[in-house]
């Protein structure tokens, strides 16, 4: 998740799951979606998606289609998926967008 809008950037079946469970928190990665760092690329040559785009399909409920994006980190001129920088943090759903 963006760490400054609660966007959901991975997992929204995840979500959708706990959520229809009944449940009110769910752990969730926090990185703040908008460093340098963090490289969004497209799926097997799929057009290109910005992180702006990202968001605002978060934030508005306007769905991107399955597999548009995929958020990578760029450590020492080398990319490793993002999760290689995430921490774990408890989320009420109703933070959530």
């Amino acid at each position: 998740m963006d760490v400054n809008t609660n966007v959901i950037l991975d997992g929204h079946h995840r979500y959708n799951c706990i959520k229809s469970l009944g449940k009110r928190c769910i752990p969730a990665y926090f990185v703040d979606y908008m460093r340098p760092e963090i490289v969004v690329l497209s799926w097997d040559g799929k057009p290109a998606v910005t992180k702006e785009q990202v968001i605002k399909a978060g934030l508005t409920g306007e769905k991107l289609p399955p597999r548009t994006s995929r958020h990578m980190v760029r450590l020492n001129n080398k990319l490793q998926h993002i999760t290689y920088i995430e921490y774990e943090v408890h989320t009420k759903l109703e933070d959530i967008p």
